[in-house]
């Protein structure tokens, strides 16, 4: 087989597709060649043969699958969506466009209270209404990707820009309404940490009692006009809103604390500006309360201070047995929360798009909430990156929506 061919595609870095078509072209010219030079082999070479052919079939049916429900080429061509029937049951086609599926699209229409009469409001009293179910696809739409609300507009009849503008932010207004106290509080999710405790402590993290990983994060911004720096920040070298997050292990994120100065880019001074330490005592007492006294704490850098309930890695000169326990704590529990952030960017990238988060002229924090109230949901449905890891299953969206 000459491997030249599949050396050239790896050097190109070509997508999976194409090196499939690739490999199974320079699979079939090898078995010709060979079958030339050996004749009396004849039953193994059909099978092959037949076995090259499904190959080959099988790449060409994604490649073209793929051309067909590109999302870059459907935004720019125009798909008219009114209504879930409306959506191709390409499963592909929903995931790359929404995130979601139909079947759970429509879950989610019908766990959100909604109001009553089916739409949304922008504005105020006077403001123009929406249905719900549009200013939630639009909603997810954009999130999805990073483009503007020209091409989002190309996918919703009768609706323009500015009006996209208007559907997304009702939407999100909406959303960030009903469920922002859901990360404010993180003794509603007491029900989670023994489970999330001890698949950190099967996973091998040496601290027992660990239940949810902290760390903060900063989301680019624009810089904004006049000489306001308040959003900058030295130590990242860039605008931004900064965040306070924490995660258990399956994945959900059950604190999301911001949005706070890009000036202030110390942990602790968040920390301290966030309440964060009270935060934890009243989740530890909830624990205490609903699964028995135990120990229950949260693992962070360290950067945050220490206390009872806040644990961290040793700091200053380390002997060698100190730093192989700083990175067993950080491979077997830390770096949940940093697969987290990249996991949340990669599914709702808009969030990630500095150019589109613009200071005082839309809503940034409400967007950030939006997506990982978006991810968490995502989670509940599909599972990820995080709970695999750990062996966990993730809470249905039923049980998700109870807190």
């Amino acid at each position: 087989m000459p491997l030249t061919q599949v050396t050239s595609a790896k050097r190109m870095r070509l997508n999976r597709t194409r090196r499939l078509v690739l490999l199974a072209e320079a699979l079939l010219s090898d078995s010709s060649s060979d079958s030339d030079s050996d004749s009396d082999s004849d039953d193994d070479d059909d099978d092959d043969d037949d076995g090259i052919e499904l190959l080959m079939l099988y790449a060409t049916l994604t490649w073209e699958l793929h051309l067909k429900y590109d999302r870059a080429s459907l935004l720019r061509d125009g798909v008219r969506i009114t209504s879930l029937d409306q959506i191709p049951d390409c499963v592909h086609f929903q995931r790359r466009m929404f995130r979601f599926d139909k079947e759970q699209i429509q879950k989610l229409m019908d766990l959100i209270p909604w109001p009553a009469d089916g739409m949304l409001r922008h504005g105020g009293i006077k403001g123009h209404k929406y249905p719900v179910l549009e200013c939630f696809l639009a909603t997810l739409l954009k999130l999805s990707n990073p483009l503007t609300n020209y091409h989002v507009a190309r996918c919703f009849p009768t609706r323009d820009e500015f009006r996209i503008s208007e559907m997304t932010s009702a939407c999100s207004n909406y959303l960030y309404a009903l469920y922002a106290r859901q990360t404010n509080d993180l003794s509603l999710w007491a029900f989670l940490f023994k489970e999330s405790a001890d698949a950190f402590e099967q996973k091998g993290m040496p601290i027992p009692g660990v239940f949810t990983i902290l760390d903060g994060k900063l989301f680019r911004t624009c810089r904004p006009g006049g000489r306001d720096d308040s959003a900058f920040s030295g130590h990242n070298k860039a605008h931004g809103n900064v965040y306070q997050v924490f995660v258990l292990a399956n994945g959900i994120t059950i604190g999301w604390f911001g949005p706070g100065k890009g000036t202030n880019h110390t942990d602790a001074w968040h920390y301290s500006d966030e309440g964060l330490h009270d935060q934890l005592l009243r989740a530890v007492a909830a624990a205490n309360q609903l699964h028995g006294p135990r120990r229950w704490c949260c693992f962070a850098d360290g950067a945050y201070p220490l206390s009872a309930v806040l644990l961290k890695g040793f700091q200053g000169v380390r002997t060698r047995d100190q730093n192989r326990f700083n990175g067993l704590c950080n491979r077997r529990g830390r770096v949940s929360v940093e697969w987290n952030f990249g996991n949340m960017m990669q599914q709702f990238p808009f969030v990630d798009t500095y150019r589109k988060q613009k200071l005082r002229l839309n809503a940034t924090a409400v967007w950030t909430h939006t997506a990982m109230l978006f991810h968490n949901w995502w989670v509940c449905c599909y599972g990820g990156q995080i709970n695999d890891f750990f062996d966990l299953v993730p809470p249905t969206l039923e049980r998700y929506f109870q807190v």
